[in-house]
């Protein structure tokens, strides 16, 4: 190799670079950062096992610096600040995945369940009934879309994207647990066959049962 001459080629790319000139060192420069994305992706899913969710999200921050476009690492910071109970700023951060990739089921569906933890019930069910659009033929986007309709105080819709989630799966037990919630509050007789079913579920949850007994008991809520 006539290393005086590749000298010369260094030096006058050195000159250009800005310009677009070098493709082989531009090349370069997007391989180390291609590496330093995988070196951060790497510790995100180190800090998440050891359960350093601020750790994670850290990572995340800084692989978006690098890749403004890569709608995954907002996903990712999304998951870890939820676990951190921070809401609204996971909120943000599935947001801008979403403006990323608009038709994507999981940031349309995460957006909305946040929204909803965030006691924001009216921009959850927006974002949940776009969620169902984009999989009608799954259960729990219209199992979240209702209970955020319910939140705000939409008892006839929320009760119709529930039957529909049990039109899909009607062995669902959330479904039935979020229909009864809801027609406590717009027909109690209907929510009781649905309390019912809540308490004869075999996978319902000890709370759920608990509750269950609770409205259908004499003088509860479903009485």
């Amino acid at each position: 190799m006539n290393l005086k001459l590749l000298a010369t080629k260094i030096l006058a790319c050195g000159a250009v670079a800005a310009a677009g000139g070098c493709y082989w060192l531009i090349g370069g420069e997007e391989h180390r950062r291609k590496q330093s994305i995988a070196k951060y992706t790497n510790m995100a899913e180190i800090h998440e096992t050891a359960g350093n969710y601020a750790g994670a999200a850290d990572e995340y921050r800084a692989i978006i610096e690098l890749a403004p476009q890569l709608a995954e690492a907002y996903l990712g910071l999304g998951n870890n600040l939820n676990k951190l109970g921070r809401f609204a700023e996971a909120a943000e951060a599935y947001r801008k995945a979403a403006a990323l990739e608009p038709e994507n089921y999981n940031f349309r569906f995460n957006l909305g369940v946040t929204l909803a933890r965030a006691k924001k019930y009216e921009e959850a069910a927006a974002e949940l009934e776009v969620a169902a659009s984009l999989e009608p033929d799954k259960a729990e986007p219209y199992i979240y879309w209702g209970s955020a309709l319910r939140e705000a105080g939409d008892y006839e819709n929320a009760a119709a994207a529930l039957a529909r989630a049990l039109v899909i799966d009607p062995a669902n037990t959330l479904a039935h647990l979020n229909l009864a919630l809801t027609l406590d509050e717009v027909d109690p007789a209907r929510a009781a066959d649905e309390w019912r079913k809540v308490r004869a579920a075999p996978d319902a949850l000890p709370e759920w049962r608990a509750m269950a007994e609770e409205r259908l008991s004499p003088g509860g809520e479903g009485d």
